[in-house]
């Protein structure tokens, strides 16, 4: 597993490719016994988890991005002004292609495969 670190929308640069790693949490509740308000699990917004945007800014109080690649909510290109700083400044890590983690390993499985099967068959006596 890649860890991708939640970060604050800001610590991104024009032009990065991102994504949601985190839900944001609409509602808090207040927890008597620690004394503080938390985030209400109930009311999660998992909206962008699956996205690749591009980043473009914060404008109006709006974090704007553009759709990197088409998914279940979001064609490729079009300009995404659904998060609203306000809730979803935190969350955001850099976008990994999931087909990088299939075709990475496969070089190296090949050879490690090849390998096995050449010592099997005693190919180096």
């Amino acid at each position: 597993m890649i860890n991708q670190e939640p970060k604050h929308i800001s610590e991104f640069k024009k032009g990065q490719i991102i994504t949601r790693v985190e839900p944001a949490y609409m509602n808090e509740i207040y927890d008597d016994l620690l004394r503080k308000s938390l985030p209400d699990k109930t009311s999660a917004d998992r909206s962008g988890m699956e996205g690749a945007f591009e980043y473009l800014g914060v404008v109006n109080n709006m974090i704007i991005l553009k759709c990197a690649r088409t998914d279940s909510s979001f064609k490729k290109g079009e300009l995404c002004t659904y998060f609203s700083y306000d809730i979803f400044q935190n969350g955001w890590a850099l976008w990994v292609d999931p087909q990088t983690l299939i075709h990475e390993n496969e070089p190296k499985n090949a050879i490690k495969d090849l390998t096995n099967k050449l010592l099997e068959d005693n190919f180096f006596n």
